[in-house]
């Protein structure tokens, strides 16, 4: 008869070792139609983080637990609050800067499996990408093969991932906090030689399809305009021109 998540968590609590038959178990109570309350959620993350001895499978349960729990066991299914969003930052992130594997890969499941991330998530993540990049923050900065402030294809690639992660229906809609992080990366980090023309395509991409510019999938009113106006001035440089363009879409054609 499976046993229920609560019961085996008091269990693993008392004990000094996670075995393999353990998280058979916890398998077996988190993926057979057991719910997982935020309470069970936390308990999960506090073992994680325990000194406890953990068998080989530990993680790759860890990862797809927190998965679920974030993108299957709310609704609408596939789509992460803002509330949900909040609390699993503050538990990734407790020492201000995500500091394990584990952890890191949880984000990014997270962000690659949900339909929409929401904003609050994918700016934190971009948040953690820059943090790596220029001072070498977090597990990902200390992990990193390439030097501080510079921006390799994979570090492209990640970036990539992050804001596609905000697009649910696939269209990029990136956020002014998000815009100015890559902004900040561009002005501090030198692109690698073979990431160049990638970084340029994502940062121009990223940036002119800020949500305070003109879409196709979205009109905005004359404040809106009047304050994207000012926000590229403050930022200045070759963007900063674009504000006297009517036409985005030529615009951003006369780019590529």
């Amino acid at each position: 008869m499976p046993q229920h998540l609560d019961d085996i968590l008091n269990r693993l609590e008392k004990h000094s070792a996670i075995t393999g038959h353990d998280i058979v178990d916890l398998r077996r109570a988190v993926f057979n139609d057991d719910f997982v309350c935020e309470g069970e959620a936390d308990r999960l993350f506090d073992l994680n983080n325990s000194k406890k001895e953990k068998a080989v499978g530990w993680a790759d349960f860890f990862v797809a637990a927190i998965t679920n729990f974030l993108i299957r066991q709310t609704k609408p299914i596939g789509y992460v609050d803002a509330e949900h969003a909040r609390w699993f930052i503050k538990r990734i992130a407790a020492d201000g800067h995500i500091e394990t594997e584990t952890e890191l890969r949880t984000l990014f499941r997270v962000l690659n499996e949900a339909l929409d991330a929401t904003d609050v998530l994918v700016d934190f993540a971009l948040s953690e990408v820059k943090a790596a990049l220029i001072d070498g923050e977090g597990h990902m900065g200390r992990t990193r093969l390439s030097a501080r402030k510079s921006i390799s294809l994979d570090d492209v690639k990640m970036i990539e991932k992050v804001l596609y992660a905000s697009g649910g229906d696939g269209n990029i809609a990136v956020t002014e906090k998000e815009a100015e992080i890559l902004f900040d990366i561009n002005d501090v980090c030198i692109a690698e030689p073979d990431a160049k023309d990638a970084w340029q395509s994502v940062f121009v991409y990223g940036v002119t399809n800020s949500v305070m510019f003109y879409t196709p999938h979205k009109n905005i009113s004359r404040d809106d305009a009047l304050r994207s106006e000012e926000w590229l001035e403050g930022r200045g440089g070759f963007f900063g021109s674009m504000i006297s363009v009517p036409n985005f879409g030529g615009a951003i054609a006369d780019m590529t």
